[in-house]
């Protein structure tokens, strides 16, 4: 089993410490049902049989490109137009591009 699972691993890296050991768990749940499969008399080679479960997941689960696109912080030409009271840059910034902020004694900073 080592073996075979360490052909097709799962190389995607994380940040997290509990990140290879999930992996580790996909990978040898592949292997298992690829060995499985092949009890029951196919003949598919490991790396198809890992391809199609893909494909099958993405066509059931996978997202369409319009709802991507819906999905996140709006433009700013749609917040402007929501918003007419935005303060506008001028007042917001001093002349060299730095932001202006008011501390509590009437002070800016």
């Amino acid at each position: 089993m080592d073996e075979n699972t360490s052909i097709y691993r799962t190389g995607i890296r994380g940040k997290r410490w509990w990140w290879p050991i999930f992996t580790r768990i996909l990978d040898t749940a592949m292997h298992n049902a690829w060995i499985l499969t092949k009890g029951v008399g196919s003949s598919m080679p490991q790396l198809e049989f890992r391809q199609q479960v893909a494909q099958t997941y993405l066509q059931t689960y996978g997202t369409s490109r319009t709802m991507l696109k819906s999905a996140g912080r709006p433009p700013i030409s749609s917040i402007s137009s929501l918003h007419d009271g935005r303060v506008s840059d001028d007042i917001r910034f001093d002349d060299r591009g730095h932001l202006v902020i008011a501390t509590a004694y009437g002070k800016r900073q």
